[in-house]
């Protein structure tokens, strides 16, 4: 699916979604007389993948709570299944957070550099690889090492999930590599995987090879984001959940909520509506794993 090219055509989106499929979903949760901000997920299969459902609205002064972000906090499964199974089996990590950077400094990603400081500023737990050094082999190695992954590079999605992979300095690091590697330390990290494109409508195929790569959870963007976008997303999701520290952060709950956070600021911030429908959060079915997925 191609890009949006304005903010109207996204509203036109967004407006259709809610009128076809959200708002009869949202009127029987209502029935049901589930909360305001409970966290609700989405398990859409084939070209619905493609649509942001957890955007879905009016927006409009008149109805306001004819929104999906309005009324509840949106996270998407692949299958039933699998969330069934990642939410049985919620387990802490034992090794509490160690956190490992990637960045490729390139012409085209001018962001990178302040969004590589965003993350170095949470504290001396966050180590880099960086320019030069983020070449395969030495991330894949230190990929073992880590608790906690952010990759702020480029990332190739191919129609066979397992050769999908990291751009990185002087080569590329795929999927198929990382999930041999079997990272017995890994909880979270950030890649580019969750965005479908015209041959595979249906994303789920690269977020289920994610999850047999062990991951738990992802963080993913529908489309790609501005490069302005990273830093602040990079700000607003860690420092909100490292905001009591790394020992007492809640990384199995608040997740979600982080994203929602970062939502709600770019809202108030009145930033285009292309900037506030890319992320969304997927409860994979692997324990012990998780894994936020930025697109550039």
């Amino acid at each position: 699916m191609q890009r949006c090219a304005n903010s109207k055509q996204l509203v036109v989106i967004l407006r259709t979604l809610w009128k076809t499929v959200a708002q009869p979903i949202v009127e029987k949760l209502q029935v049901l007389e589930l909360p305001r901000n409970t966290r609700i997920w989405w398990c859409p299969t084939s070209f619905l993948c493609a649509f942001p459902l957890h955007a879905a609205g009016m927006y409009t002064k008149a109805e306001l709570d004819a929104n999906v972000p309005n009324l509840f906090i949106s996270s998407y499964a692949p299958t039933l299944s699998a969330l069934i199974q990642a939410r049985a089996n919620i387990q802490p990590n034992p090794h509490g957070v160690e956190a490992l950077v990637v960045g490729c400094l390139t012409d085209e990603l001018l962001a990178v550099q302040p969004e590589i400081a965003e993350l170095q500023a949470l504290g001396p737990f966050v180590n880099t690889l960086v320019g030069e050094a983020a070449t395969p082999a030495p991330v894949l190695a230190a990929l073992q090492q880590h608790s906690h992954m952010h990759f702020a590079c480029r990332a190739a999605q191919r129609w066979e999930p397992f050769d999908s992979a990291f751009q990185l300095y002087d080569g590329e690091l795929q999927l198929l590599e990382v999930v041999q590697a079997r990272l017995p330390r890994a909880d979270f990290a950030s890649c580019s995987t969750a965005t479908g494109d015209a041959g595979t409508s249906d994303e789920a195929i690269h977020l289920a090879a994610m999850q047999f790569a062990g991951f738990r959870s992802v963080v993913g963007t529908l489309w790609e984001m501005a490069d302005q976008d990273g830093p602040f997303v990079a700000r607003e999701f860690y420092s909100h959940l490292f905001r009591d520290g790394t020992e007492k952060a809640d990384l199995r709950t608040q997740r979600s909520r982080c994203m929602e956070r970062c939502a709600r600021c770019r809202r108030i911030l009145r930033v285009s509506a292309v900037g506030l429908i890319l992320f969304m959060w997927v409860r994979s079915r692997v324990k012990g794993k998780k894994i936020v997925c930025i697109l550039r």
